[in-house]
């Protein structure tokens, strides 16, 4: 993907609305413009140093995302053809080609000034071919695998669903499961907790607990196992009278129809536990990412 000064901008467009048809992919590639390919199966996501400022996909082929300086974008048919991809970022304009492919190589472009960030994400759709063939150190699999976690509680991060019905009200606080995604690695959780009351909230432990009630199993006749987190993106005091966003990423684990996902905060000065169960059959049902 070439970065271009602005004063090319028109001319550039004026050359793809001309001549960029599902026949010119190789044409280009061997002059230097990438050819991105999209699935319908899996996003891909294009990231930048600064906010999208100007964008343009092409063809209605293809759908997109636009959130800060990400771009998210994936094929809604198999028949796509080949489209011109002009996104504007600072002071540049960005200039690829996107077309299909049932099983991109490539799933994540980051194009932020760090040499060192990892380039891809590991999808479980990626052909035998496309695999790496040299062995790889298992420091630098966590290290990618990581990044991986990051970068999708990222994408959690702008979701826009709620679940109404999952969430609990006490003590002045309100607690909300905004948004839950899935992968064959993790559970994606969006908290947003509100403060209503005229103190802040300073949060001591979040603890997260698979809850199955069954006879013959501690108080109550429930069996709890702890889960542990593997990534969280959360502040550690949510003021009075305002809103915070939690983030979290927790092993995958598929429940049953019996069981819960308990998350509990607890407060570090005071003792306003605030506490919601989030029914398995529901995150089975999530969106994966």
């Amino acid at each position: 993907m070439q970065l271009l000064n602005k004063k090319f901008i028109i001319g550039l467009l004026g050359f793809i609305l001309g001549f960029y048809t599902s026949g010119l992919a190789n044409s280009h590639a061997s002059n230097g413009i990438d050819t991105i390919f999209l699935s319908t199966d899996v996003m891909t996501v294009v990231i930048f140093e600064e906010s999208i400022s100007f964008y343009n996909v092409g063809s209605t082929d293809f759908g997109f995302e636009h959130a800060g300086n990400k771009f998210i974008l994936y094929a809604k048919t198999s028949e796509a053809g080949v489209s011109s991809l002009f996104l504007e970022s600072g002071d540049g304009v960005f200039q690829a080609l996107i077309a299909y492919k049932a099983a991109p190589s490539k799933l994540l472009y980051d194009f932020r000034a760090n040499p060192k960030r990892i380039q891809t994400l590991q999808s479980k759709n990626l052909k035998p071919e496309n695999k790496p063939k040299e062995a790889t150190s298992p420091t630098t699999l966590k290290k990618e695998k990581d990044q991986a976690t990051h970068e999708k509680l990222e994408l959690v991060q702008q979701d826009k669903q709620r679940y109404r019905s999952l969430g609990t009200k006490e003590n002045d606080l309100l607690l909300l499961i905004s948004s839950i995604r899935v992968d064959q690695e993790a559970i994606y959780l969006k908290l947003v907790m509100e403060n209503q009351s005229s103190m802040d909230y300073e949060i001591d432990l979040v603890t997260f607990e698979i809850e199955s009630k069954q006879k013959g199993f501690g108080p109550g006749g429930e069996n709890t196992r702890a889960m542990k987190i593997l990534e969280s993106q959360a502040p550690s005091i949510v003021e009075k009278e305002a809103f915070a966003t939690l983030l979290y990423a927790l092993p995958s684990f598929a429940g049953g129809n019996g069981e819960h996902l308990k998350i509990t905060l607890r407060e570090k000065k005071g003792s306003r536990t605030m506490s919601v169960s989030v029914p398995f059959q529901v995150i089975r049902k999530a969106k994966t990412i």
